[in-house]
């Protein structure tokens, strides 16, 4: 008769194998928890009384860097302890004479399993909830505990909990298919990291051969969250540390949550269905189920052979026989150590050649679709109906616009595709697929090895286009040389430019208030001077700008440049720029948005002119003290030089034919190549005649280029 305390009983029994393991364990927590809770607590309160932070901060801290999982230390420890306690808990698997031992006593493998098991998850979850009650009695004592941070610290301290019982279950579903410590240990680490490593490669290989590859797309692998609990681990410091306890947990960190409970309890229930059936005699045995080997093989093949073949792709400067060479250099390395490991002779690495054969069909076959775009990614675009909304972004449309980060306390700048692809909702699908077909079409003659055929005078654009479909799923490519010159293109590209969801995605100033204008300063190709506006007038020079710019059409900014530019500004506010690293007292200021005036642009011009701007006036010739124009011919650059006062009406004619670089290459994907943008002009201001401490005039260097077909013929000539 068995008794009822029999369960219990053993795990007594297994703990006393357990000591070092225990031991260690405690050690690791008591330095992870309070330690480190000390450590800090007093860095920070040294810091308030400095004046650098404030008790909030700290009390945020608290709860994300001690409690929550922003605590790295404790993040170490969890994957340490789930390794060691997993295979040291396993052992007797591993052994041929504990096997025996183990084998030998009257009670089910699944009820000595299970012991064993739990105790490997009480040895982290015992000492561990100790320390952690133990530091937020060291937060109650300074103060620095709430309500917030007790709550949801003890529901990180469940989920850590979690997410070590899961490392720890892979480890011990290692141990249960292998038979020996060594390949236990190898066998923990393909587990673990297979997932992520392969959609490492995956990213590899789309960036490398996918020709309309999105960065912004491949870089968002939110399947590596998923792929392995150390990767689910990461996944959850990271949301926690970004939400900084503003949010204290969020809707993703309960996704990742309960994907790893279930993940979790499927391992668990594999482990218990595996050891029933585990024979006696693995123990000693590289694996414990032989029709295993094939399959491990083939699955570490495929990752190895991508590993080699993009390495040796890259050493041969993209070389397609190097990437063969890679491939074949990764298959046969993986067949002979795979099957080395499991024989443990040698000689063995030759063996097997099915399913080697089996492993070299996967691994081309994989590789095979993306080198040779098998399943069609870049052909593919979404269907209009399936989509909801549609983004797009390229440069040479609309550049040198400043995007606002828009995260509170928070005054840096975004990138222009990242902030046009979040903000921008096109409904005109059928416009936008007709980009994204051109973009395909060059992507399809480059595959096949033809270059483009096209005008060398003419600007081929670049553009991200992302769609949003209605299921939610996000659809990114990145196509290259669209011809926007072209009269089909330019024309589809022109009704999605006189949208208002276009133009709101691009030019942040159709929302700017005036309470985001304390500056307004006025640049044009004479002068740049501040304007000093009313509330009133503010609103009224947004309310004339803003309406002449939504009824702007492609063609005027195609065949016409800026003529000024209006940068407005705001001011810090005092604790504003914490996050900036500038002092919170200071007087700086932050770019809010960039207007850019257009000669169709006539009441914005008048509004300026009655604010003393002249919008239409040229460089000062006589401002200027040398001009130098340069010229990339070959492998080196041409100049020519003109200098006052003895070529002042060169001077002059140049200036009449250029504008300043930044208005030029505004819009540059849709204008010709020819004149302006292949040259390169630099224009030195002395300021003669003038105070040096004018603002208003233009002082120092300034870049320009010639407006197209506008090239002084004096200048061609003296350069060749």
């Amino acid at each position: 008769m068995i008794s009822k305390h029999l369960f219990s009983d053993l795990m007594k029994e297994d703990l006393k194998r357990r000591i070092w393991p225990a031991a260690l364990s405690i050690l690791g927590c008591f330095f992870a928890m309070p330690v480190y809770c000390l450590l800090m607590t007093g860095i920070w309160f040294e810091r308030l009384g400095s004046g650098l932070t404030t008790l909030e901060d700290i009390r945020l801290s608290f709860y994300t860097n001690v409690l929550g999982f922003g605590n790295i230390p404790v993040l170490l420890l969890i994957i340490a302890l789930a390794l060691v306690n997993g295979l040291q808990g396993m052992g007797y698997l591993l052994s041929r004479v504990q096997s025996d031992l183990y084998g030998s006593i009257p009670v089910k493998r699944t009820v000595l399993f299970g012991a064993g098991y739990l105790n490997g998850i009480l040895l982290f979850a015992a000492p561990y909830s100790i320390m952690h009650i133990t530091c937020v009695l060291i937060g109650a004592s300074r103060g620095i505990l709430t309500e917030n941070s007790l709550a949801f610290g003890f529901i990180n301290l469940l989920v850590q909990v979690l997410a070590y019982t899961a490392i720890y279950t892979v480890v011990v579903l290692s141990a249960i298919l292998t038979g020996h410590i060594v390949v236990a240990m190898a066998g923990t680490l393909v587990l673990l990291g297979i997932g992520p490593f392969g959609i490492l490669m995956d990213y590899a290989y789309k960036t490398t051969f996918f020709l309309t590859c999105s960065d912004e797309q491949a870089s968002e692998h939110w399947t590596t969250l998923f792929s392995s609990p150390v990767a689910t681990l990461i996944g959850l410091s990271a949301e926690v540390l970004e939400l900084n306890g503003s949010g204290y947990l969020s809707r993703k960190f309960w996704i990742l949550t309960a994907v790893m409970l279930a993940a979790t309890l499927l391992l668990a229930l594999a482990c218990f269905l595996l050891i029933r059936i585990r024979p006696a005699e693995a123990a000693g045995n590289a694996m414990a189920f032989s029709p295993t080997r094939p399959v491990i093989k083939a699955a570490v093949m495929v990752p190895a052979a991508m590993a080699f073949g993009i390495f040796f792709y890259y050493i041969g400067r993209s070389s397609r026989g190097w990437l063969v060479f890679g491939i074949v250099m990764g298959i046969l390395l993986c067949q002979a150590l795979a099957e080395v490991i499991f024989e443990f002779d040698l000689k063995a690495a030759v063996k097997h050649p099915k399913s080697f054969g089996v492993g070299v069909v996967l691994s081309c076959f994989v590789i095979g679709i993306y080198v040779f775009d098998l399943l069609g990614y870049d052909r593919y675009i979404p269907d209009p109906g399936s989509v909801s909304y549609a983004a797009l972004s390229g440069y040479g449309l609309q550049d040198g616009i400043t995007y606002l980060e828009e995260e509170p306390g928070s005054y840096g700048y975004m990138d222009n595709t990242a902030y046009r692809l979040e903000h921008m909702r096109l409904t005109c699908i059928g416009d936008v697929n007709t980009l994204a077909g051109a973009g395909v079409e060059f992507a399809r003659a480059r595959r096949r090895g033809e270059l483009m055929s096209g005008d060398e005078d003419r600007s081929y654009a670049s553009l991200t286009i992302c769609w949003t479909k209605k299921n939610g799923r996000k659809v990114c490519r990145q196509y290259s040389g669209i011809d926007l010159c072209d009269a089909e293109i330019f024309d589809a590209y022109d009704r999605i430019y006189q949208t208002r969801e276009y133009k709101d995605g691009v030019y942040p100033c159709l929302s700017l208030t005036p309470d985001r204008m304390d500056l307004a300063v006025v640049q044009t190709s004479l002068e740049e001077r501040p304007l000093v506006l009313s509330d009133r007038e503010k609103q009224e020079l947004l309310k004339v700008y803003n309406g002449e710019l939504l009824k702007q059409d492609a063609r005027g900014i195609r065949d016409s440049f800026p003529c000024a530019r209006i940068r407005t500004e705001c001011y810090w506010k005092p604790g504003e720029n914490k996050n900036r690293g500038f002092d919170p007292e200071g007087d700086g200021s932050y770019t809010t948005g960039d207007l850019f005036v257009f000669p169709e642009f006539e009441q914005t011009a008048a509004f300026l002119r009655d604010h003393g701007v002249d919008v239409a006036q040229k460089a000062d010739p006589q401002r200027v003290s040398r001009i130098q124009v340069n010229w990339f011919e070959g492998e080196e650059w041409q100049t020519a030089e003109y200098r006052a006062p003895e070529d002042s009406d060169k001077i002059s004619e140049i200036l009449a034919h250029s504008i300043p670089q930044e208005f030029y290459g505004m819009n540059s994907a849709l204008q010709p190549m020819n004149g302006g943008g292949n040259y390169n002009i630099d224009v030195e201001y002395g300021n003669p005649g003038g105070a040096d401490n004018d603002w208003t005039w233009m002082s120092g260097y300034q870049s320009y280029a010639f407006l197209p077909g506008e090239v002084p013929d004096f200048v061609g000539d003296e350069i060749k």
